[in-house]
Formats: C-alpha cells, sequence, structure tokens
C-alpha cells in the first residue's frame, strides 16, 4: 500500500524586525518581546504526494497461474513480480492501443536475480512470440511488430525453480519505434524458390516470416561475370526479434553452396556467440544465387520480423 507523507504548509510565518526605540530612553520592559503567532489559517492545502513514486507501478497478484487470473498491465509502467513455488507461471495482460512495435523487457539476472526468465506473448488479433534469453544475458528483449489489440505474457523461469524472494523479476511493455531501416519488404509470397524475390547489390529487405505452412522466404541475386564476393548480412535477434533464423545459399540448380559444403546451413555471426547470419561467398561470376532463410525451430507468425541485406564487391 503506497504509503502518503503529508507535510503541513506553514504560511504567513513572520518576525519583528528592527527597532523604532529612542536609545535615551529606558527599555520597555512591559513590551512583548515574543514573536507573532504562527499562522496556520488553511489559506492552501497541500495536496501533492510528496513522497517518492513507487517503482513498480504494477505488482503480481497471486494467484495469476493462468489467463483468467492474469494480473493486469499498462504500456510504458513497469510491473514487479515474483516466482513464489517452483514450476510457478505468471500471466499478464495488457491493451496495446495502436499498431506499432511492441518492446518487451523482463530484467532478473541483471538485478541481482536468481531467476532466469523467459516470456510467451500471446493475444486475441493473432500476433504469438517467444523469448528465452538474450544473445549476452540470460534476461529477455524482444521486440515485434504488433497491432492494436489484448496482449498476454507468460512469464516462468527457465529451469522451474523458484519459492525464495531471490527468484524475482520486472517487466516492461513498451510502444518502440523500427529498430531497422530498409529500401523494400518481401511480398510475403516469396516462399518458395520459384516465387524468389530479386533483390539488388545492397538492397535492404524487411521480411516476416508468417507463414506456418511455408515458413521460409526465398531470394535471388544475380551475380555478373567474373569473380565477386557475396556478402550475406541478416539482423534479427540481436535487435530483438523472435526469430532465431538460419540461411542457405543454393545455385539455379538448387545445389547447395558453396559447391561441396558438408554444413551448409549458415546459422551464426561474423564473431562467436553471434546468432544472426552472416557469410561471405565467392562467386566466379555469371550466375544466380538463391537464398532461403527460416526460423531455425520452424516458427513464424507476424511477429517473427527479420533484416536481410546481399551486397557484391567485384575481385
Amino acid at each position: 500500500m503506497r504509503q502518503v507523507l503529508m507535510i503541513p504548509l506553514l504560511l504567513g510565518v513572520g518576525f519583528a524586525a528592527g527597532c523604532s526605540c529612542d536609545p535615551g530612553l529606558p527599555p520597555d520592559n512591559d513590551k512583548d518581546d515574543d514573536p507573532p503567532p504562527l499562522d496556520t489559517s488553511p489559506d492552501v492545502v497541500p495536496t501533492g504526494d510528496t513522497a517518492p513514486p513507487p517503482y513498480c507501478t504494477f505488482v503480481e497478484e497471486e494467484p495469476n497461474d493462468t489467463l483468467e487470473d492474469a494480473t493486469y498491465l499498462e504500456t510504458e509502467q513497469r510491473g514487479c513480480g515474483e516466482f513464489a513455488d517452483d514450476l510457478d507461471l505468471d500471466f499478464w495482460e495488457l491493451d496495446f492501443l495502436a499498431d506499432g512495435w511492441m518492446g518487451v523487457r523482463i530484467d532478473a539476472a541483471s538485478l541481482g536475480s536468481a531467476a532466469d526468465v523467459q516470456v510467451i506473448v500471446s493475444s486475441d488479433v493473432g500476433v504469438s512470440a517467444a523469448r528465452v534469453d538474450n544473445e549476452e544475458f540470460n534476461d529477455v528483449d524482444l521486440l515485434f511488430p504488433a497491432v492494436a489489440g489484448t496482449y498476454q505474457l507468460l512469464i516462468n523461469e527457465e529451469t522451474q525453480q523458484g519459492g525464495s524472494d531471490r527468484f524475482f523479476y520486472e517487466v516492461l511493455v513498451t510502444t518502440a519505434k523500427s529498430p531497422v531501416q530498409y529500401d523494400t519488404t518481401d511480398p510475403g509470397t516469396n516462399t518458395n524458390a520459384g516465387a524468389a524475390l530479386r533483390v539488388d547489390s545492397g538492397e535492404r529487405v524487411f521480411g516476416v516470416v508468417a507463414d506456418l505452412f511455408s515458413p521460409e522466404d526465398w531470394y535471388a541475386i544475380d551475380v555478373p561475370p567474373g569473380r565477386h564476393l557475396l556478402r550475406l548480412d541478416v539482423d534479427a535477434f540481436a535487435l530483438g526479434s523472435p526469430g532465431d533464423f538460419t540461411v542457405s545459399l543454393y545455385d539455379d540448380r538448387l545445389e547447395p553452396l558453396p559447391e561441396g559444403c558438408r554444413v551448409c546451413e549458415i546459422d551464426g555471426g561474423e564473431t562467436a556467440g553471434e546468432l544472426d547470419p552472416w557469410y561471405e561467398y565467392t562467386s566466379n561470376g555469371n550466375e544466380t544465387v538463391f537464398v532461403s532463410i527460416r526460423d531455425q525451430e520452424g516458427r513464424a507468425g507476424p511477429a517473427y520480423w527479420y533484416w536481410i541485406q546481399l551486397e557484391l564487391e567485384e575481385l
């Protein structure tokens, strides 16, 4: 419960100042040297809360381990919760008022908590997403395009531990901006090689793997004669996408590239620990290279976004 600290206002506080007595006359012993009484008349009534605002506007209310008992949360307002028992599930519910980008941040380990949090987002408008960890630490940052509607967050401890005040967390849902700039968007119909979207060198594409029945997108780029370096770059997971994507290259016969590769899927970045694909392929030129991109676990939906760029450099 919030404790409101009211501090009375003291108005009209005054003291007699200066002296009008004649220095040649004896002092007036009958003069009252006490200051005038304090003016406590209620000219101004204090109405503000002078205590610091609570850090969490919304606090988890147990039981909230079902959708029907979800604790309400507002966007841009922080919520606090804890895993009171092993196998504890915490449901939160909020209204997302306008189409845009939704950011979901859950802090635990970074606050000193023993909890390793994960989240599943669902909604009444067909948008869902899930996130276990970030690339470098165990807390959660999730960012995806969302439409207006009612959303539910299921937050739990990844190892199903709880039962003490050490397993706490904070959750914050915000309205965000697109984290990437792009030149074009995938049409949503490029779900096979025959319908691949042809792109130019350096063209930046925003895509969404949206179809659960065809959970991959295809692109094609024409390499001119002569040796060229084809550089492929994908941004997604590191920027908050729920998608953990893998990429494959093919020649115009749909044989994997590079020729003779044993492990042909590209599922890591330029440096160790990066999950978003980055790759350089050396082409002898005069060929079309096809690129497919999909989530490693086959997940798809309107929240599973990515940014991809294919760039050619003459050697």
